[in-house]
């Protein structure tokens, strides 16, 4: 199917990044191009920006998508930044003058009111009352986020559950390599280096699961205000931020991905794509019923679930993983079928694509833009 048949879909972000980007060559019916403010976390290679375009602000959103004539609009969700509300404003104002449908995802899943405080939070959910309902549709990737829009009187009718923008897993890249697993018991961090991320509860864990385990070590990927702190400790391993296309290796050499996040006031996991990548790659996970990871994670299935802050039975459990060939086998394969049956890329977008699709029947005729 060429270009001039298919409907062009623009994806609205402030800020790309590899992983929720390179999945897009998945869409074969839907030409879509990524609309997209800055790039700093510096993982996008030259073949990566195919099919994307630069804009500066919200006002050269605007004129962006003058040229570019799109059939249907991901605008951006209102509640992930000042960016993204401000460019929800262009994609609203381009719909109310060109009748041009759009929808957005949700994954905020704190209250209004608990992230932007009491008078900012009222506003907020005003306007998201009003974009919600001139939305087509409304993507919703996790419980609190369909929370959020049943507070603002938006009908179920209206909400889709479904994975986007954060598709899942590539197999070619996230997969299982035994041949590179570390012979010495090695626990991995990937993420924020940061309190709410659980660094202080992996850290007095590994003090503690060591006294049984002497030889266990701790690698931590990612970057944050605790790096200098955690790079003290003789058992860790700081390795420092990975493209996102070099990471794969790291899941596959560790024996545990550790992800104990703890929720705040104004933040929650929202999907937690560490440990879907961790299991993709048969690395087992222990992680908390925080926020919308138990959405994402079954426990006991393809990890262990614990709760948040709780030190000693992190190290109980990660000292039960690491002494339990057996266990942490069968944790691994199940995972791996896990990941494949939810979490693949080109599945989601399929899925996604006929999503789209039916969106336009009543509005792309298939001419030549």
């Amino acid at each position: 199917m060429s270009d001039i048949k298919k409907p062009t879909m623009i994806i609205v972000s402030d800020d790309i990044r590899r992983d929720s980007h390179a999945a897009l060559v998945y869409f074969l019916k839907v030409k879509v191009i990524h609309l997209y403010r800055l790039a700093r976390y510096g993982d996008m290679t030259k073949e990566d920006f195919k099919n994307t375009v630069q804009y500066k602000n919200s006002f050269d959103l605007y004129n962006k998508l003058i040229e570019l004539k799109p059939d249907i609009i991901q605008g951006p969700e209102p509640y992930a930044s000042r960016a993204a509300f401000f460019n929800s404003l262009a994609v609203l104002k381009y719909y109310q003058k060109y009748k041009i449908p759009f929808f957005f995802p949700m994954f905020e899943n704190v209250t209004a009111e608990n992230k932007f405080g009491k008078i900012l939070g009222k506003f907020m959910k005003w306007y998201l009352s009003k974009y919600a309902k001139a939305a087509k549709t409304i993507i919703v990737l996790n419980k609190g986020a369909q929370m959020n829009l049943r507070q603002v009187h938006i009908k179920s009718e209206k909400i889709k559950p479904m994975i986007w923008g954060t598709w899942g897993i590539d197999e070619k890249e996230f997969y299982p390599n035994k041949k590179i697993k570390l012979k010495n018991p090695t626990l991995l961090f990937v993420g924020r280096v940061e309190a709410q991320k659980g660094i202080y509860t992996i850290i007095r864990a590994l003090r503690l699961a060591r006294q049984n385990i002497p030889n266990l070590k701790l690698k931590v990927v990612g970057f944050g205000s605790l790096v200098e702190k955690i790079s003290n400790e003789p058992s860790v391993e700081y390795v420092g931020l990975v493209k996102n296309k070099n990471i794969p290796k790291y899941y596959q050499q560790a024996w545990i991905t550790v992800s104990p996040s703890i929720a705040t006031k104004i933040w929650a996991e929202q999907v937690g794509m560490v440990n879907i990548q961790s299991i993709a790659c048969g690395t087992p996970i222990i992680s908390t019923y925080s926020g919308a990871i138990p959405q994402y994670i079954p426990d006991k299935k393809v990890g262990i679930l614990i709760k948040e802050g709780d030190y000693k039975i992190l190290a109980k459990n990660i000292e039960k993983l690491i002494l339990n060939d057996k266990l942490r086998e069968k944790l691994s394969n199940q995972g791996v079928e896990y990941a494949k049956k939810h979490y693949l890329v080109c599945d989601n977008i399929k899925k996604g694509e006929e999503f789209v699709l039916e969106l336009l029947k009543d509005n792309y005729v298939g001419k030549n833009r």
